[in-house]
């Protein structure tokens, strides 16, 4: 099946919190969020290297519209008991719907690593010809090329006013480098580097696979 769409979200945990956050993600969460039409796959990673934020989650699905969606949107403003007491612990919230404008590979890899460039900073054709040199890195598997919709993604919910966030969304080119290893994730800096002057440009940061789940 062709992925359309993905919600991007970065968050990081009350210290102390992180296997309450992981029970509910995993026994409830995640299969909530894969059941609702449309949802394709939920993944849930986990910080490998003590960057910020500490969990990365990815959810693909068949067309964007899938996030704006009523049976989607249905389930964000009905949390369940156990979802009221766990959002206000996911803190430095960032979240964001996107297109998919480019995917390069096939399955998934064991390792990610997230990158979120300013629409400022590129256009779409200095973006499509960064993701065609990431996937020539050797331990990867995957590269998928997002452009966000703060459209979509802002939409005022009843799980969003639990965290007491406001701006959770910036407008952004996302880039998710998908890997079997991490030998290559200093390749993957040079790369940004090279692009952008420096990678501190863009966000970056490096995830372990936690927890799948398929529709």
């Amino acid at each position: 099946m062709r992925i359309a769409g993905i919600l991007a979200i970065w968050h990081d945990i009350t210290p102390g919190y992180s296997l309450e956050f992981e029970k509910w993600h995993s026994i409830e969460h995640l299969a909530e969020r894969v059941s609702v039409p449309g949802f394709v796959s939920g993944r849930r990673f986990m910080s490998i290297d003590g960057s910020e934020p500490e969990c990365f989650t990815l959810y693909e699905a068949n067309h964007i519209k899938v996030f704006g969606s009523v049976e989607y949107l249905s389930r964000l403003n009905s949390p369940s008991d156990w979802t009221v007491k766990v959002q206000p612990n996911l803190t430095n919230f960032d979240r964001a719907a996107a297109s998919v404008v480019l995917h390069l590979g096939a399955g998934h890899g064991g390792f990610v690593v997230t990158v979120q460039v300013p629409e400022s900073s590129a256009d779409n054709a200095e973006m499509q010809r960064l993701v065609l040199e990431l996937y020539e890195l050797s331990s990867v598997v995957a590269v998928t090329l997002a452009k966000s919709s703060p459209s979509i993604s802002e939409l005022p919910t009843a799980e969003r006013a639990l965290r007491g966030q406001q701006n959770e969304t910036e407008s952004a080119w996302i880039v998710l480098v998908e890997m079997f290893t991490t030998v290559d994730v200093a390749e993957v800096y040079e790369v940004l580097r090279g692009k952008f002057g420096s990678a501190e440009a863009a966000k970056t940061a490096v995830y372990r696979l936690s927890h799948t789940v398929m529709a």
